[in-house]
């Protein structure tokens, strides 16, 4: 049976034995009530009967009727008082029959008769109260017996009723008893199941996140894979294009470099002009398409990564631009770099595009001093630096030098494709890392590069 039906049924089991023990304990205490009601009632009567026929009652204006007989007042009391006493004697004994209880009260009815005969008596014929013996023996009633026959029957009307009340009492306790765990059960069972529906709807609550965080996650890794696709198309499509223009680019200076040595004899100087300014420019647009392919091959984070050593590769750089250096006169100081998982060819691409920026943006005014040196990471990260002594960056310039095809000089001052530190930041991003740059304009610039370590 499911959990929701076999709650259902307990409820409903509880909730009936609840109902029926509470509906006997409302009998018993009904009954209950009603005997000791009718206990309260047999006390009242018998010490109502008492005081009626008693020496402050019945019986005592009956012998000041007998001794005062020239004061009627006593007489007529008297026989109100037995009228009072016979009554509450029928009271008695209905109720020993609505207990259907034997009630034989005929010894104190007989009793208080025979004061009412003499009673009579006196009414009827003249009395001297004088006479003492005459007095005595018309008050002389023997009352013994009707007081035992009213004491035996209140001890067994009471016995009767106590008798009755104590099963009916046990009977409600226990009907109470059983009430009160039935309802602790329901109780308890209700606030049990409710915890487990709030515990089941939070679960659910949870499953139904779970559901939409996954298939929130499936439509983020869906997304990427497109993104990843499309810049994948875009990087090969990108390279396409600049190697299939690097080709004619080469041949034309080539060509340009031919006519040069074949008609240079015979140019005019405006003519050898405009061929040195084509040569320039097949050589800007060479230097653009070699900066476009490595752009898009540093968006390639598929690569396959080794170990490498940047030491091997910075050592590697240095020896390209060996001339350059030499020619500056540059003061390179190095300090032992990290080793890490990566791509060979990118990590060349990183140190030479920011070994050839600190050379190039030299100041005129001063040697160029470069320091290489590796810096503090977070667990699981790699860090470098390159500072220079070179013209620096203004401020408001630091996000705009990592824009691609941003220049912040004239190309007759600097020349370069403005794709150098782009792809820097495009290799570090690959390699699960970053750069910032600390400058300050005409102080120099720092470059510090992060990369994950694996």
């Amino acid at each position: 049976m499911p959990r929701t039906k076999r709650h259902i049924a307990r409820s409903i089991a509880y909730a009936g034995g609840f109902l029926a023990a509470a509906s006997c304990s409302a009998w018993f205490w009904l009954e209950h009530d009603r005997l000791l009601t009718r206990q309260t009632e047999l006390a009242s009567t018998v010490l109502r009967l008492e005081r009626l026929t008693g020496y402050v009652g019945f019986i005592h204006d009956f012998k000041n009727a007998v001794l005062r007989p020239a004061e009627p007042v006593y007489l007529q009391r008297a026989e109100d008082q037995f009228a009072a006493a016979m009554q509450t004697l029928d009271d008695l004994q209905q109720i020993a029959q609505s207990e259907a209880l034997d009630s034989d009260l005929s010894a104190y009815r007989a009793t208080l008769l025979k004061y009412h005969d003499h009673l009579v008596l006196l009414r009827e014929t003249p009395f001297d109260s004088s006479n003492i013996a005459d007095a005595d023996a018309l008050v002389r009633v023997r009352d013994s017996a009707a007081r035992e026959n009213l004491d035996a029957l209140t001890a067994q009307l009471s016995r009767a009723l106590a008798d009755r009340a104590a099963p009916v009492q046990r009977n409600l306790m226990v009907s109470l008893a059983i009430s009160l765990i039935l309802l602790t059960l329901l109780v308890t069972d209700q606030v049990q199941n409710a915890r487990i529906r709030a515990e089941r709807d939070r679960l659910e609550a949870r499953q139904q996140m779970l559901e939409a965080e996954q298939r929130h996650s499936e439509e983020l890794a869906q997304s990427l894979d497109q993104l990843r696709q499309l810049n994948r198309e875009q990087a090969e499509f990108t390279y396409s294009i600049s190697h299939d223009l690097k080709s004619p680019t080469i041949t034309a200076r080539m060509l340009v470099a031919a006519l040069q040595e074949d008609l240079s004899p015979r140019l005019m100087a405006q003519d050898q002009e405009l061929l040195d300014d084509l040569d320039q420019v097949l050589g800007r647009m060479a230097m653009l398409t070699t900066d476009m392919q490595n752009y898009t091959q540093a968006l390639n984070t598929e690569e396959l990564r080794e170990d490498v050593s940047l030491d091997d590769v910075l050592d590697g750089v240095i020896d390209d631009l060996r001339a350059d250096i030499a020619s500056a006169e540059v003061s390179i100081q190095r300090a032992p770099l990290p080793s890490l998982q990566a791509s060979p060819h990118q990590m060349r691409n990183l140190l030479q595009n920011l070994l050839h920026n600190a050379l190039k943006f030299a100041r005129t005014d001063a040697p160029l001093k470069i320091a290489i040196g590796a810096s503090d990471a977070k667990p699981g990260h790699v860090a470098f630096y390159i500072a220079d002594t070179g013209i620096g960056i203004a401020e408001n310039q630091h996000d705009a030098i990592f824009r691609p095809f941003a220049r912040l000089h004239l190309r007759e001052q600097f020349d370069g494709s403005g794709l150098g530190l782009p792809i820097c930041l495009r290799i570090a991003r690959a390699h699960g890392g970053g750069i910032t740059v600390d400058s300050t304009e005409g102080a120099g610039s720092t470059f510090t590069v992060t990369l994950k370590a694996s």
